[in-house]
């Protein structure tokens, strides 16, 4: 091969793959505090194993974990359902339990072509800002604790872990892949068919940031930066609980598991009845992230139990398009019956 073609082969951008050892050690070098604090077990395959970073025997690790009675329990529960992260408070500890992507059956919420190794970074990344940005600090630096088992801060942790997480993909992998765009459709298709009440819709969160993602340098941003602007992201952005709650509830119709089902089916009717309920809602906040969900399939995103649905209904998406141009001329006023003039204008100000 000639010099420059080497170089020129040297230099192409070689395909992610996530590696967790090397992904525990760079975040241990970034935040040195957090090597007794949250500690890091791959259930990726059995038996699990702790993941420690550096050239630490473990054993004062081993130790720690070993003591806990209820780690077994969440241990088979991310074998079996997934990552998850959870703080052990008396023990002084957290932990993040972590389990690959193995394949494509499941929902990808980065969206459709997103590589798993993308995702699975995604992943790590989400459940590590729901461990180490639970503390906030205002302004004023007064701290102020989420409470760690409080249903009522489901969006709220949730956004900020999000948060984080953009940040970093944004930080790994630039501004541009396409995958964070993808994320707040898919965000909009979890919340409407599954049963958590919106506590995982951090769309509102997500669409700002991607809005934002050329006008802040976040690649320059330092491991303490970072935590911080997720933190003003989520608290600015997040949309508050009981509105998540009744935007969920609208999509009543589409809950259960009679609708997942058709679904992992690739049942393309379901998403027919969808785009019905999308163009005949006179509510806003439903017609925007409802039509963001519909947008998510006839995109080609979603993929379930390894199965598209294939939708590219040209008629649906002119109706979806020609609806959302009503709802960003008419705002606040869309579904309302149409006003021939200004009723503002004909009211006088008080005399003095």
């Amino acid at each position: 091969m000639p010099a420059k073609d080497f170089q020129s082969a040297a230099q192409k951008a070689q395909p992610y793959v996530f590696n967790i050892d090397r992904e525990v050690a760079d975040f241990y070098r970034a935040h040195p505090e957090q090597k007794a604090a949250l500690f890091f077990i791959d259930v990726s395959s059995l038996p699990p194993r702790v993941i420690l970073g550096d050239d630490r025997k473990g054993d004062d690790v081993l130790e720690r974990l070993g003591a806990n009675n209820k780690l077994d329990e969440r241990v088979r529960e991310a074998y079996g359902i997934g990552s998850l992260s959870k703080s052990y408070p008396d023990l002084d500890y957290s932990c993040i339990i972590f389990n690959r992507v193995k394949d494509r059956r499941n929902l990808n919420i980065l969206g459709e072509p997103t590589a798993l190794d993308v995702t699975d970074a995604f992943t790590f990344d989400h459940e590590i800002g729901h461990m180490i940005c639970q503390e906030f600090t205002s302004d004023h630096d007064t701290k102020r604790q989420i409470p760690q088992e409080d249903g009522d801060n489901l969006n709220l942790k949730e956004s900020i872990a999000d948060a984080y997480a953009v940040i970093r993909h944004f930080q790994r992998f630039g501004t541009e892949t396409g995958s964070i765009g993808h994320l707040a459709n898919m965000r909009a298709v979890e919340m409407i068919f599954t049963g958590d009440n919106g506590g995982h819709f951090t769309s509102p969160v997500v669409e700002q940031l991607f809005a934002d993602r050329n006008k802040i340098d976040f690649a320059s941003l330092t491991p303490s930066e970072t935590i911080r602007m997720a933190r003003r992201y989520a608290l600015a952005h997040a949309m508050h609980p009981i509105s998540a709650e009744q935007l969920s509830n609208g999509f009543a119709a589409f809950k259960g598991k009679d609708k997942w089902a058709e679904l992992v089916k690739g049942n393309a009717a379901v998403l027919k009845e969808l785009g019905d309920f999308v163009l005949s809602t006179d509510v806003p906040v439903e017609f925007k992230w409802g039509a963001a969900a519909v947008r998510a399939f006839l995109d080609g995103h979603t993929l379930f139990n390894g199965n598209h649905i294939v939708a590219e209904w040209p008629k649906l998406r002119q109706a979806i398009d020609a609806r959302e141009a009503d709802f960003n001329r008419l705002g606040m006023t869309f579904g309302l019956p149409p006003r021939k003039q200004a009723a503002n204008d004909s009211i006088k100000p008080p005399k003095n």
